[in-house]
């Protein structure tokens, strides 16, 4: 009985539709014969529990490996900083055609800026050299390799989306993992908005820890300040990021977490 799935039991907001919506479901399975994806959701939730996390003993377990994860992918945002500004300088041509090029430029990136997924990666220290190196050599084959390494790119399709509807009211980001795939998230949502294309912004966040690098809104203000104040990230970087609490406080991004 030991090995079954047991209900969970703390002060979770979402305890009981675990219990009752999957538990009860799979109360006669083992750790080795339930499904393996919501083995692999109930082990990362029971985590939360241990550390008791909703009744604030714990803040985010994983807190420490995304600040290492954070600063491990600061080599690589010298490339990614110069792609960003070089897209709002080229915001002076107010021509479809250049936005077209950068938006895609940027889309791409941040595509492929699940690479850096924490749960994939386990982010060493910072003076590992090939996790740096990891990290610089990222961003520069994004470009180069984007379209060779997709199974299908539908850039062209999203853009003339976009395009139909610029400016649009409001456009939606679903984040995924903090660190570098999170600030590839939020260089397009500046672009996004610093172009026209979007009056808004709203980027999708998890309400807690779910994985080992899920983003929450409490990940994108500590990247922000991180971003604009570690004398490690490159100067191009902080310029950039110095508008994020801007748009944050002027609305033109909004930070939901649900």
């Amino acid at each position: 009985d030991k090995h079954r799935l047991r209900p969970i039991n703390d002060k979770g907001f979402d305890s009981t539709r675990w219990n009752e919506d999957i538990v009860s479901n799979y109360s006669e399975k083992t750790w080795l014969d339930a499904p393996w994806l919501v083995t692999e959701y109930y082990f990362y939730r029971r985590i939360l529990e241990a550390v008791g996390y909703f009744s604030g003993e714990l803040g985010d377990p994983f807190e420490a490996q995304k600040q290492k994860g954070l600063q491990s992918c600061f080599p690589a945002l010298k490339s990614l900083s110069k792609l960003v500004l070089q897209a709002i300088t080229a915001l002076e041509d107010p021509s479809m055609e250049s936005k077209e090029y950068y938006f895609k430029a940027i889309l791409l990136t941040s595509l492929w800026g699940n690479r850096m997924d924490l749960s994939i990666w386990p982010a060493e220290a910072t003076s590992d050299p090939d996790s740096t190196e990891r990290a610089k050599d990222a961003i520069g084959q994004v470009l180069k390799s984007s379209s060779k390494m997709l199974l299908a790119d539908d850039s062209e399709v999203v853009w003339e989306a976009v395009k139909a509807s610029s400016p649009a009211d409001q456009m939606d980001i679903i984040a995924d993992n903090a660190g570098f795939e999170l600030i590839t998230d939020l260089c397009l949502a500046d672009f996004l908005v610093s172009s026209g294309l979007s009056h808004k912004v709203v980027i999708h966040l998890k309400p807690y820890p779910v994985f080992v690098s899920d983003a929450m809104e409490k990940d994108v203000l500590s990247h922000i300040e991180a971003l604009t104040s570690d004398d490690g990230v490159p100067k191009d970087m902080r310029k950039v990021a110095s508008r994020w609490t801007t748009y944050i406080d002027e609305g033109k991004w909004e930070l939901k977490e649900h």
